[in-house]
């Protein structure tokens, strides 16, 4: 049902992601995994942000988090869609020598 919308929105996160991998994690060779719940509104802004799994690094966690904030907003919902009040997407963001996002 929200297919295409869900990839639109890996897509736009994967090219702010991959721009934004922190300098000082990268120059203090920072690595790990930020689990999110990101919620979209119809109108394709986000209405919140949840941390679900802490990489254990407040730089990386917040360097995720911005990645959404930065890529939004994603587009209204489209007719496929319904009547969705909100879009909740789980993903996972891997800070590592190659940065990815991941379901």
């Amino acid at each position: 049902m929200a297919a295409g919308y869900l990839e639109n929105f890996r897509r736009h996160v994967e090219r702010i992601a991959n721009q934004y991998y922190p300098s000082e994690a990268r120059r203090n060779n920072i690595m790990g995994d930020v689990r999110l719940m990101v919620v979209i509104s119809p109108d394709g802004y986000v209405k919140a942000i949840r941390l679900l799994e802490s990489s254990g690094s407040a730089i990386l966690d917040e360097a995720a988090k911005q990645s959404v904030r930065q890529s939004a907003p994603y587009g209204h919902f489209d007719e496929e869609m319904g009547e969705l009040s909100e879009l909740r997407i789980i993903r996972t963001w891997r800070y590592s020598d190659k940065i990815e996002v991941t379901n």
